[in-house]
């Protein structure tokens, strides 16, 4: 959505946003959608796509200082106005890419096979049941329908090829949470699209941009409270690094 609001789009010029997310996104805003009343909580927001989006074109941003109940409250009319133009939709493509990056690091073929696909069929039934946003007969007819058959079982065939189940041999070093999302947006009669992939200190980045993206997010919030910090963090380190240089090792002895 930057794409649109550095373009300096209004967002009150937006007809309608269009979003294609996983399977999992699908499924919480359904599970976020039965406890929007009266109020709106901060945790209705962040389990959905749609109002996390409104929070961004209303406020220009999404950080704890719009994730509040006052905030939310006084922005509430705003905010569901925008969220009803904007619509989510599954993208059996971008499940397969959530597969292949959580395939990468535990390997749940096996419970697949143990189950058969007689199981399988009906735990996903059971999921249709359970969430009212997940219809499981237009699911699958959807997958047969978008040419994604193939990525998705290849998805489910993981590189480390367990023989059973066993979360004692997953290597959480390799997953990858690849929750990507395609936006569409209408505004004036022109169109814009944009694929999101990559998200930066996501699970399965690099640890330098994962570290760089804490410090950006943390100085921002901290303010000009950010150098002390520092500081302090630095003469902490200075302090331990001394002791442990100490003679003796830096003993600590019990009085």
């Amino acid at each position: 959505m930057a794409a649109l609001t550095d373009r300096g789009v209004d967002p009150g010029d937006i007809d309608q946003i269009r979003v294609r997310a996983p399977l999992v996104s699908v499924a919480m805003e359904g599970l976020s959608r039965p406890y929007r009343g009266d109020r709106l909580h901060p945790v209705n927001v962040t389990f959905s796509v749609p109002y996390t989006l409104a929070v961004y074109l209303v406020a220009g941003e999404v950080t704890p200082r719009q994730l509040t109940p006052g905030y939310i409250e006084r922005n509430r009319a705003e905010l569901d106005a925008m969220a009803d133009r904007i619509t989510l939709d599954h993208d059996w493509s971008l499940t397969a890419d959530v597969l292949a990056g959580l395939g990468a690091g535990v390997d749940y073929g096996p419970l697949l096979r143990d189950r058969g696909p007689v199981a399988s069929l009906r735990a996903l039934r059971q999921v249709g049941e359970t969430h009212d946003s997940i219809d499981t007969v237009r699911e699958v007819a959807g997958l047969l329908r978008s040419g994604e058959t193939r990525a998705v079982l290849d998805a489910l065939r993981s590189p480390l090829d367990w023989e059973r189940f066993d979360a004692g041999n997953a290597r959480f070093d390799n997953l990858e949470f690849a929750f990507g999302a395609v936006i569409e947006a209408r505004v004036d009669g022109e169109r814009y699209r944009v694929r999101a992939d990559e998200h930066a200190g996501a699970c399965g980045r690099p640890l330098s941009e994962t570290t760089a993206t804490v410090r950006r997010r943390f100085e921002r919030e901290a303010g000009a409270g950010f150098d002390c910090v520092c500081q302090a963090h630095e003469q902490g380190l200075s302090a331990l690094t001394r002791f442990l240089s100490a003679p003796g090792g830096g003993t600590v002895t019990e009085r």
